[in-house]
Order: structure tokens, then C-alpha cells, then sequence
């Protein structure tokens, strides 16, 4: 019993975090777990969770007769999004290959929550649970509204508004970065047409205006999906990856922003670093972490909301037109 334990606290402390500096972030294994072990614990967790859920407390979701077959078009959506996101990985890591901090970096990434929504999305579809693929949407529609926004502003007035887009100027962005951003862009319309394309609910439903699919339970479930994707990057994922200039893509530049990657995953250690708006600055004070984790997810749980309301219940209800 008493082996269990070591072993199992030796884990533990292997795959928390340990700042910047630590040997293991440049590694291939610790990434590499992290990984697995954040989809691996999201998934055996929001798929229970959301079963249990819309059964005790949104049965209008249930259908006594048997539900439809998947419709050819949500079938394509589903496999389309998941060889994207298993793309999106691989592409990075293979163009980076004379970078290998970037490449660890990039499997740190990958457990974004806009990354994670790919993946989510695709399991949404196959199963035939919208509600997990919008409770997804929702957690990320303020950070990809606002993309729209920097994209915009960056066309009309060579500068990014917000800021959430503007890493892609950052000179230790990589190409594979830049050309593999453009889900951003498209995972909310396309997941939610993903979900429409499937008649799960019953006409009277869809004569409702299409609530069901981004009502109450998706709000509610999303805040679970924020909470648990927030939690485990501020355990396991460093705030950047401090190293030095031997593993530099340009060795002989000494500037230190060549000898440090940026991470920061789902905003779990400060608020994203070109955001400047005071309401938004919710670490000026130095916090402690469950301050500032406090601070974070109200407010972003806050915003979701609004744009959940302005934004995508009406881009909902064009759906079923």
C-alpha cells in the first residue's frame, strides 16, 4: 500500500508544473503526458458529467422514441474537424523540427480550450450530444469573437484592437502557428451547423427558436468545461518555457524574448499578455492563485455569456430557417 502511495504522489509531483526554468518542460516526456493525460481526464470526466447532467436536470433533451440516424453532412463535419486537429499537432511539430523547445511548446498548446473544442466537437457529433459540442462553443466564443474583431482592425487599421490575435506578429511565432490558426475563425459556425444538420429535438423545438441547443444546459455545462480545462493547465502546464540559446533557432541572438516560449495555457497564469483593457487586468495585484483564478473565470464565463446572448442564440436561430 505504502508503494501505491510513493508511486503515486512521485507522479504527481512529476506532472505538476515547476515554473520556467525546470529541466522536464524541455523534454519529450512530460509534454507529451501532459497531453494524453488532460484529454484522458476532460473526457472520462465532461462525458459522465454531461450524461448525468442533461438526465437530472434538462430531461426536455431526452426523446422517448429512438433518435435518427446521423445525417451524412454531420458525419463529414465530425471526421473533417478531427483529422484537423490531429493535423494542426502534427504540422506544427514536424515545421519546427529544428526547434525542439517549439515542438514541446507545441503539444503544451495543444491543450487550449480552442484546441480542445475540436476535439470535443467531433466526439459531440459522433455521439449525437450537441449539448457537449455547444457547451464548447460557448467557452471559447468570447476569445474567438474578439478574433474577428483584431482581424478587422489589424485590415482597416494595421493594429490589433483586442490583442488575443496579436501573438501572430511575435517573431518567435512560427509558420505553422500562423497558417494553422484559422479555426479560430471557423469553429463555431461549423460545429454549429455540425449539430443542426441531426434532427434531435422535435419540431416543436425548433419552433421554439433552436434554444435547446445553446439554452441554460449549454451555459451551465460550459462553466464546468472552463473550470476542469482552467484547473488542470494551471497544474501541469508552465507559464513559459525558459531556454537557452543552444536550443535557439538563431543561436548567436541574445535577446531574451528568443530564449523564452510564451505558454500561458487557457489563461491559467495571467490574462493574455497584449490584453490590456484595465477591467480585464485581474492579476495587477499580484493574487494568490485561487484569487486569481476566481477573478478569471467569472469574468470569461461573464463575457461568454453576453456573446452567447447577442451573438450566438440569433446565429442559432438562422440555423433552423
Amino acid at each position: 500500500m505504502s508503494t501505491i502511495l510513493h508511486f503515486s504522489l512521485r507522479a504527481i509531483q512529476f506532472l505538476s508544473q515547476q515554473g520556467p526554468k525546470a529541466h522536464k518542460h524541455t523534454t519529450w516526456k512530460h509534454p507529451i503526458l501532459v497531453c494524453i493525460l488532460h484529454y484522458t481526464i476532460t473526457t472520462a470526466m465532461l462525458i459522465p458529467l454531461h450524461d448525468y447532467y442533461i438526465q437530472s436536470f434538462h430531461r426536455q433533451f431526452i426523446r422517448d422514441q429512438q433518435l435518427p440516424d446521423q445525417s451524412r453532412i454531420s458525419r463529414q463535419i465530425a471526421t473533417f474537424t478531427f483529422l484537423y486537429f490531429v493535423t494542426l499537432l502534427s504540422y506544427r511539430i514536424i515545421q519546427n523540427r529544428q526547434n525542439h523547445i517549439i515542438q514541446k511548446a507545441c503539444i503544451y498548446e495543444n491543450t487550449w480550450l480552442c484546441n480542445s473544442t475540436l476535439y470535443f466537437g467531433t466526439i459531440g457529433l459522433y455521439t449525437q450530444r450537441p449539448i457537449l459540442v455547444t457547451a464548447h462553443l460557448i467557452t471559447v466564443s468570447i476569445d474567438q469573437t474578439l478574433w474577428y474583431v483584431d482581424l478587422a482592425g489589424f485590415l482597416i487599421m494595421k493594429k490589433f484592437p483586442i490583442g488575443v490575435a496579436k501573438y501572430l506578429t511575435w517573431p518567435e511565432t512560427s509558420f505553422a502557428t500562423r497558417i494553422t490558426c484559422t479555426h479560430h475563425l471557423w469553429t463555431i459556425p461549423l460545429l454549429m451547423y455540425g449539430c443542426h444538420c441531426d434532427d434531435l429535438y422535435t419540431n416543436m423545438d425548433k419552433e421554439e427558436g433552436g434554444s435547446m441547443y445553446l439554452g441554460g444546459a449549454a451555459f451551465g455545462f460550459s462553466v464546468l468545461v472552463m473550470c476542469l480545462s482552467v484547473g488542470l493547465s494551471r497544474w501541469m502546464t508552465p507559464f513559459y518555457i525558459a531556454y537557452d540559446n543552444a536550443h535557439s533557432p538563431k543561436p548567436r541572438v541574445k535577446r531574451e524574448e528568443n530564449m523564452t516560449k510564451y505558454l500561458n495555457c487557457n489563461l491559467s497564469h495571467e490574462l493574455w499578455r497584449d490584453i490590456t483593457f484595465g477591467f480585464l487586468r485581474i492579476q495587477h495585484d499580484d493574487p494568490s492563485t485561487g484569487v486569481y483564478l476566481c477573478r478569471l473565470l467569472w469574468r470569461w464565463q461573464l463575457l461568454n455569456g453576453v456573446i452567447l446572448m447577442l451573438l450566438l442564440r440569433p446565429m442559432e436561430r438562422w440555423f433552423f430557417l
